[in-house]
């Protein structure tokens, strides 16, 4: 083998490299992309979320007030049994 045969396969090699570098960083643009616009998506669901359980309890104070004394009662009842059991 030859150094002309060498230095021929050392480029080939190297283009290969860079063709696959390339298409590894399009492939991490494309990903980041998609994250960032899920992560948009998602703010823009949970504020929405919220916003209408703001709503809720604006228009239903009383019936909120409940849930939420339901939902402690509850709670603390899970939480008793679990210490209970220790």
């Amino acid at each position: 083998m030859s150094v002309q045969d060498l230095q021929e396969i050392s480029a080939g090699a190297s283009s290969a490299i860079g063709t696959a570098a390339g298409a590894v960083q399009d492939y991490a643009q494309q990903a980041s992309e998609a994250v960032t616009h899920t992560a948009v998506q998602a703010a823009g669901q949970v504020r929405a979320g919220y916003d209408e359980a703001e709503r809720f309890v604006r228009g239903r104070p009383g019936e909120s007030m409940l849930v939420c004394f339901g939902v402690g009662v509850i709670t603390g009842a899970v939480i008793a049994l679990s210490l209970r059991s220790r």
